[in-house]
């Protein structure tokens, strides 16, 4: 091994001490340019201000990307990584075109519209359409057209249509006989914008994009090409191998099949800025929250253990054999149970813990957290932090909705366009509209009934509440007249209710007027049958009954001497001193005596019933017949009316001889049970129990008198 010299030593220190100094020199310069200057004289000097560019520059990481393809990537990943941002901005694309279809006034041309929906998966294209644009802000969907056989043309186009007047067909982009079957929503990380300079001069129209080509994936694509896998080359795109042959960096798209849709893009910019940018600053906070959070668990349980060997003050050294024996008893440890050392006295212990564990928690995340939903357009009240004001998560909401509306608008322009070439491919004369689950994504149930009141009091039209939910005043007018017609032919049940006047309502108007007397059968179209022999309408029974009573009335002999009034005369006074009233507490009396009838009613049952049904030989109750269930009923009833108030029940005496029911008894059953026309046997035991508890709590003939 080589020596070095001093002299060695000293010219390598000083050559890195040079190129360090150098490297850092230059790293300053170029994040502040000028970091020290000479103010007055040259012993005066000031630090520059550190700003978000010196910060960068130190920690590249945490940059903010500036380019529109850097931008773009940004937002990407951080859809990608972020579950938040992940799960919310799905959420907003399958919310933003749930339900979306073609519609169209002719049920023809509405079958052909839904079959092209179908075949193209226009609910999954939109919802990637609608993802893309949360994302990236740039949605590029290229058509796959296919040109359709001319018997399957001239089949379903319409014969010598007419173009519409209202909403004439656009300019066809496609050749004679091609239509959209399919759509391929792309990537914008893997496009560029050819002369992207120019896109400040160019407006609003639509620039040239091609795909990014790197020299890796060229030489891929040309060895499948060559290769054994043709079969898999052959499903790449020709332009694209073509453009991999000849190792161009790129494969421009066709224009006339290419649609760009951009999220709130300027007009002189070629890319639009997705709606996360301004979000990558918290997204990076909450990313080092996170990694300062995991770097503290690695931290949070540990311990130190320091084991000395051996004491410098008395001058006790640990020896080789010492330190090995330790060593083999720590390392024999399991860690489970009580762990014994026997050593001598140069051994001593100490034991260290970390209270990092402190720093984790929720509270750091807050802030960052109020940030990233506040910028997606969440309310706080929907997130976990649910203390904001009604205002902020109003606007909150407003901003969420807003954003829908808008990327629903720009779904919808986009396929009213493709239905526009479909219309022109097969000649339809009506253009066609759109539908979706949910027509309004900002009005509120409060704010349409309103609407539908205001249209009731003939203040706006049907035609604008139709728009309101989402319909085509046109496509509904031709499903009105239809419907009517298929009810006027009987093939469609007829309406009914307050805003219809049909035949039905028409029946009920006669049948009230016959009701009253003002219409004869025959004057409604009936043919009803003479009526049998003493049998007499309602209103011929109420007009034979009326005379009978005005015919007593007139019969009846008047006196012509004036009825005495009843009572004392009017401002009479006493002849003599007034009786006491002798109150007696009839409510309570009977309250408690059928509170007993109610018991005995049950104990009887409770001791007969063996007795009886030893004596028929049945089992139970349910063999009983009807008869036989009279007869015990009544049984019970005449014991029961045969016993006095707090009487005990003798069934002995009972069997022996059947008591007779006292008439008045049995009188209140029959009363009480007048009015129910099959009375069931709970019900019957009801009506006895309470007239044996009111024949026996009727009191004697209260008399007035002195005590």
């Amino acid at each position: 091994m080589k020596t070095t010299t001093v002299k060695e030593a000293r010219e390598f220190s000083t050559a890195v001490g040079t190129a360090y100094a150098k490297s850092s020199t230059q790293s300053v310069q170029r994040a502040v340019s000028g970091q020290y200057q000479n103010i007055r004289t040259p012993n005066t000097s000031v630090r520059d201000s550190f700003n978000r560019f010196d910060y960068d520059w130190f920690r590249p990481g945490e940059a903010m990307p500036t380019r529109d393809q850097d931008i773009i990537d940004a937002c990407m990943q951080a859809y990608e990584r972020f579950p938040l941002v992940h799960s919310t901005l799905d959420l907003m694309a399958d919310f933003c075109i749930k339900g979306i279809r073609p519609l169209h006034q002719n049920a023809r041309c509405q079958k052909v519209a839904e079959e092209w929906a179908k075949r193209i998966g226009m609910e999954d294209r939109s919802e990637r359409i609608a993802s893309m644009l949360f994302r990236s802000a740039n949605s590029i969907v290229v058509r796959e057209t296919a040109k359709l056989p001319a018997a399957t043309m001239d089949m379903l186009k319409t014969a010598k249509a007419k173009v519409d007047a209202q909403r004439p067909r656009p300019a066809n982009p496609l050749a004679d006989g091609e239509i959209p079957l399919g759509y391929t929503v792309m990537d914008p990380r893997v496009l560029e914008v050819i002369n992207a300079e120019l896109s400040s001069v160019m407006g609003r129209r639509q620039p040239q994009y091609a795909i990014r080509l790197p020299a890796k994936m060229a030489s891929l694509i040309d060895q499948a090409v060559t290769g054994p896998n043709r079969d898999i080359a052959n499903q790449i795109p020709k332009d694209v191998r073509d453009a991999a042959k000849k190792g161009a960096g790129r494969v421009p798209l066709d224009p006339k099949k290419v649609v760009a849709l951009h999220y709130k893009k300027d007009d002189g910019r070629a890319w639009g800025t997705p709606l996360l940018y301004p979000l990558l600053d918290d997204l990076s906070m909450y990313q080092k929250h996170r990694l300062a959070d995991r770097a503290a668990l690695d931290g949070a349980i540990s311990n130190v253990r320091l084991w000395n060997l051996g004491n410098l003050e008395f001058k006790i050294p640990p020896t080789a054999a010492a330190i090995q024996k330790l060593a083999d008893i720590l390392s024999a440890n399991t860690g489970g149970g009580s762990f014994d050392i026997i050593w001598g006295p140069e051994l001593t212990f100490k034991e260290s813990s970390t209270e990092v564990y402190k720093f984790l928690g929720k509270a750091k995340y807050e802030e960052v957290l109020e940030s990233i939903h506040q910028g997606l357009g969440i309310p706080v009240s929907m997130a976990a932090k649910a203390d904001g004001g009604f205002t902020n998560n109003m606007v909150s909401l407003k901003v969420l909705l807003e954003r829908l509306e808008y990327a629903r608008r720009l779904i919808a322009q986009f396929w009213l366009a493709e239905l526009d070439i479909l219309r022109d491919a097969f000649g339809f004369r009506l253009p066609f509209e759109l539908a979706f689950d949910t027509p309004s994504l900002s009005d509120d149930s409060g704010v349409l009934k309103l609407l539908v009141d205001l249209a009731d009091r003939d203040i706006i039209s049907n035609e604008f509440i139709v728009e309101r939910f989402g319909g085509m005043p046109e496509i509904e007018a031709m499903r009105i007249r239809r419907e009517q017609k298929l009810r006027e032919k009987g093939k469609a049940p007829v309406k009914a209710g307050p805003y219809h006047d049909d035949s039905r309502q028409k029946n009920a108007n006669e049948r009230s007027f016959v009701q009253q007397g003002h219409l004869t059968p025959s004057q409604t179209g009936l043919d009803v049958p003479p009526a049998k022999k003493g049998e007499q309408t309602p209103a011929q029974f109420k007009a034979e009954q009326d005379a009978k009573n005005a015919a007593l009335k007139v019969a009846k002999p008047t006196t012509g001497k004036p009825k005495k009034p009843a009572g004392r005369p009017k401002n009479a006074g006493d002849v003599g001193p007034r009786k006491k009233k002798i109150v007696r507490p009839r409510a309570k009396a009977m309250l408690q005596t059928l509170a007993w009838a109610t018991r005995t009613q049950a104990t009887i049952a409770e001791l007969t019933q063996p007795v009886y049904l030893e004596a028929l030989g049945k089992r139970n109750l349910r063999q009983l017949t009807d008869q036989e269930t009279r007869d015990y009923e009544a049984f019970k009833f005449a014991a029961l009316a045969s016993l006095e108030f707090g009487q005990e029940v003798d069934v002995a005496s009972l069997m022996k001889q059947v008591p007779e029911v006292p008439a008045d008894v049995a009188e209140l059953v029959a009363d009480s049970l007048a009015d129910i026309p099959n009375p069931t046997v709970e019900q019957t035991r009801q009506a006895q129990a309470h007239a044996v508890a009111l024949y026996l709590s009727e009191p004697e003939t209260a008399e007035h008198g002195e005590d």
